[in-house]
């Protein structure tokens, strides 16, 4: 299919054409005369650049009306008529007087064509140079920000399936590949989820924000829509992308029921995860949905690589205490949504669909030996304080670490 620019393109061609063909041949530079045997004279018509002899008696009505001939009223029409009635003698057809008359009704509308294309010609033109003026600032928006258009760079789900997770397939510019980006249209969550991932930059064991580029704007055509997500997102409308670096391949959940893990395997992925609960919990910070799914590692499963994803949730806000909800609350949540405990809202670490009997049967054993060190808390740690509860991940991680 043509492209806008070839028919603009084409169009001043045939434009070119049509000019050259007016002025070579509407133009006519050198008179032509006929005679007549019964009217010598004829009538001085102007023609192109000069003066040319014509004869009513081949064309006298298209010529009348059309206003050519040297006529200035209907009574000199009438009376034109009459003559040639009475003294006009029938002749045999002249064909190249006829195809000079021709050529003379025809000059006037190429004329208006020449002028109409003129104008069209102008308008495409007009909207071809704005077009280009639109493109050239887009390229250079491209240019500053090469992820605005990230299609065949990502992977969607990269983090427990959520649709509205992206995972970075390739390098995008700043971002280095491995990386996820959670989309948000509500504009007040995506700043206040902002603010607080910018103070956790010296968590080591978090996922972290990609240096220099830790948001930036996309549609959401690249956010996959689900039934449990985003289905009223339309693809048109801005999303709001947080991008944090070295997000892993799989999660832990695609990992318990994907591959066939072995015993101790599952139980380091554990401590890992309660490791990295850890080193937030002492810096007074708190997850929120510390799950199986917002926990990735490589393309292996190995423990050593796990990463927190979806931190946009995580707060350090202090609560009141003794109420629900209040700091160390919501820090024993963490721990409640990765074993699944406590009634929160989670899947018990032991329920889910493991694809080795091994883990399976290291799973129960796990959720056995946590369930009486989290019980004391699941109904009481907003009476706790923070530090009761980092002592709580020190007992757990103690806990799993003695698993047999």
């Amino acid at each position: 299919m043509p492209t806008f620019e070839t028919l603009v393109i084409v169009s001043w061609a045939v434009f070119v054409l049509q000019l050259l063909l007016f002025a070579l041949y509407a133009l006519p530079l050198q008179p032509i005369s006929f005679e007549c045997q019964s009217e010598k004279k004829g009538y001085l018509n102007v023609a192109g650049l000069g003066f040319v002899r014509i004869w009513h008696a081949d064309a006298l009505k298209d010529l009348a009306s059309s206003n050519r001939m040297a006529m200035v009223s209907a009574g000199h029409l009438r009376l034109s008529v009459r003559r040639a009635q009475q003294e006009l003698q029938a002749q045999p057809p002249h064909y190249t007087r006829f195809l000079h008359i021709l050529k003379m009704e025809l000059r006037h509308l190429l004329l208006r064509l020449v002028l109409v294309n003129l104008c069209t010609n102008c308008t495409k033109l007009e909207v071809l140079l704005v077009s280009t003026a639109l493109a050239l600032r887009m390229d250079a928006e491209l240019e500053q920000d090469p992820c605005r258009d990230f299609d065949k760079k990502t992977e969607y789900g990269g983090a427990g399936g959520n649709a509205y997770v992206i995972r970075f397939t390739k390098r995008c510019g700043t971002i280095p590949p491995g990386s996820v980006a959670k989309a948000f249209v509500d504009d007040d969550l995506f700043d206040s989820s902002y603010r607080v991932l910018n103070n956790l930059l010296d968590v080591k064991a978090l996922a972290g924000l990609v240096p220099e580029k830790k948001k930036f704007d996309g549609l959401c055509v690249h956010v996959k829509k689900t039934d449990d997500c985003c289905s009223t997102w339309k693809a048109t409308r801005t999303c709001h992308f947080l991008v944090m670096q070295d997000g892993g391949a799989k999660t832990l959940e695609q990992c318990v029921e994907g591959y066939a893990l072995s015993a101790g395997k599952l139980k380091e992925l554990v401590l890992s995860a309660i490791t990295a609960a850890l080193s937030f919990h002492r810096k007074g910070w708190y997850h929120g949905d510390y799950q199986l799914k917002n926990l990735m590692v490589d393309h292996v499963c190995a423990p050593k690589t796990l990463k927190v994803v979806d931190l946009d949730g995580m707060g350090n806000v202090d609560g009141t205490a003794g109420e629900v909800w209040n700091k160390p609350h919501r820090m024993l949540k963490d721990y409640a949504m990765l074993f699944g405990s406590c009634d929160l809202g989670a899947m018990p670490i032991e329920e889910f669909t493991y694809k080795s009997p091994t883990a399976q049967q290291e799973a129960h054993r796990i959720a056995a030996a946590v369930a009486p060190v989290m019980s004391p808390f699941c109904h009481g740690a907003w009476n706790s304080s923070p530090e009761d509860i980092v002592e709580l991940g020190r007992r757990l991680k103690s806990t799993v670490e003695g698993v047999n």
